[in-house]
């Protein structure tokens, strides 16, 4: 779940419109030249910008609950409610669940000391060493 959207996708400004997030490979010269939806809205990259809520909270909350593995890939462990996620998996763990959390990223997040492992470098350098190459 792309929490946080996909920058390779557009979709509507209009959160009443129905259209739904599409690929959009074009380039955007600036916001004159952005494409207009069928409603009428200017289009937007599929993203979320600071103050706008994340994307699938509650099924993202839903699957905390219930993985064995988290693995986070880059993040600054400061940007909430993002950041929060892993504490729900350590509360799980000191709570007696078999759970563990994985960190992935050039450098530690902030919220280091709530991971189970930190394994630092690029994704391309470790995800596939997790897996066996």
């Amino acid at each position: 779940m792309h929490m946080h959207g996909q920058l390779n996708m557009s979709r509507c400004e209009d959160p009443e419109c129905d259209s739904l997030p599409f690929v959009d490979e074009q380039l955007y010269e600036s916001k004159a030249s952005f494409a207009s939806c069928a409603c009428g809205a200017v289009v937007r990259p599929h993203i979320v910008w600071f103050g706008e809520q994340p994307f699938y909270v509650p099924d993202i909350e839903q699957a905390i609950q219930q993985c064995d593995y988290f693995i986070v890939i880059g993040s600054s462990g400061s940007v909430y409610p993002a950041a929060g996620l892993v504490s729900v998996i350590a509360h799980r763990r000191n709570r007696g669940s078999n759970v563990r959390s994985l960190y992935v990223g050039p450098e530690a997040p902030n919220n280091a000391r709530l991971f189970d492992e930190i394994r630092l470098g690029t994704a391309c350098e470790v995800i596939p060493s997790l897996f066996g190459e």
